[in-house]
């Protein structure tokens, strides 16, 4: 015990001896200290603020000025989706304005840029496009008694374009006691204003002779296709259903009463077998025969029947010109599906199929 005890002694003898000088460390000194150090302490906050501002200018000079210089394109005169293409292209963002056009055929085309084509402008600038929105209130005149060539021609001038709001359908001809070429009847009648696309049909007179059309070759073909041709044949197709026999191809034509080639008067009746697909509890699709009575029209109209789905979709099955009366068009739908026949874009029937 007594040598520990004077091991203590003989440390604390031995520190004494090393710093004799040495003072205890107090408040006055640490302050001391401190203010000794400040300059150094100073200088590195101010090096330290400079970095920092340095490396924030940098960043904000090379987001302002480091954009690439280009070439703003010619989009004038073009349609809208193009204009918006190029200028994507070039790293430019379009501001549009639409205004009304004086010429019909202009809607959706781009009439004005600023700036101008060819300026040399930083990426990511705005370009200023006025662009059409189409004639205001366009009317149709009343054509009846002019010709059909002086007709077409001029309207196919005035709703010329890209997207043209008018489109001249392949004429129907009559026989009539005016002049061949001159038109008789139109569709869409005088008056009316061209909101939306629309397309335009005639009845011309085809002089005091007939004029006749050649049976097409339908034997053989499916509904769908003939469907799909209905609209091309300037016939009248009176079609009949019959269970499939023997060697037929379900939802097909298997017999004309004319055959393929033969000359007839236009818009002539002839008769159709179909072969219908016989319905089973896996039938995806139903088959038969829309079948309906119209009036008595003095020429053809424009006809078509649509199929509406049970999902609320859409699809035209025909496009046609029928002269009303007794008519019938084949079909093949899955259940649920509603068809709907229109004349002259007015809705005339439906039928949902079972």
């Amino acid at each position: 015990m007594k040598t520990m005890s004077n091991e203590i002694k003989k440390n604390k003898r031995a520190k004494k001896e090393r710093d004799p000088n040495k003072k205890p460390l107090s408040f006055e000194t640490l302050i001391e200290s401190i203010a000794g150090s400040g300059w150094t302490l100073i200088a590195t906050v101010v090096a330290t603020l400079i970095v920092v501002v340095a490396a924030c200018l940098a960043v904000f000079f090379i987001n302002v000025q480091g954009a690439e210089q280009v070439m703003v394109p010619n989009v004038t005169g073009k349609p809208l989706t193009t204009a918006l293409y190029e200028m994507q292209e070039k790293e430019l963002y379009p501001h549009i304005t639409l205004r009304y056009s004086e010429l019909p055929g202009e809607q959706g085309t781009v009439l004005k840029q600023d700036p101008t084509a060819g300026s040399i402008v930083k990426a990511r600038r705005t370009i200023e496009l006025t662009v059409s929105r189409g004639m205001q209130n366009p009317r149709l005149d009343n054509y009846v008694g002019k010709s059909i060539d002086t007709v077409k021609s001029a309207l196919e001038l005035e709703y010329s374009g890209d997207r043209p709001l008018l489109t001249v359908a392949a004429p129907i001809f009559q026989k009539s006691s005016q002049p061949a070429g001159t038109i008789l009847a139109q569709y869409p009648e005088a008056d009316y204003y061209v909101y939306d696309p629309i397309k335009m049909y005639f009845v011309v007179s085809s002089g005091s002779q007939e004029v006749t059309t050649k049976v097409p070759d339908i034997k053989g073909k499916s509904v769908e296709q003939v469907l799909r041709e209905l609209g091309n044949y300037n016939v009248v197709i009176d079609f009949r259903g019959h269970t499939v026999t023997g060697n037929d191809m379900p939802d097909s034509i298997t017999n004309v009463d004319k055959a393929a080639g033969t000359e007839v008067v236009r818009y002539s009746r002839i008769n159709a077998e179909v072969a219908l697909a016989n319905r089973t509890e896996t039938s995806e699709f139903v088959s038969g025969i829309y079948e309906t009575t119209l009036a008595e029209y003095p020429y053809p109209v424009s006809m078509r029947l649509d199929a509406r789905y049970i999902d609320g979709t859409v699809t035209t099955l025909a496009n046609f010109a029928h002269p009303g009366n007794h008519l019938t068009i084949p079909y093949s739908v899955k259940p649920e599906t509603t068809l709907v026949l229109y004349v002259m874009d007015q809705k005339m029937g439906e039928l949902t199929v079972q």
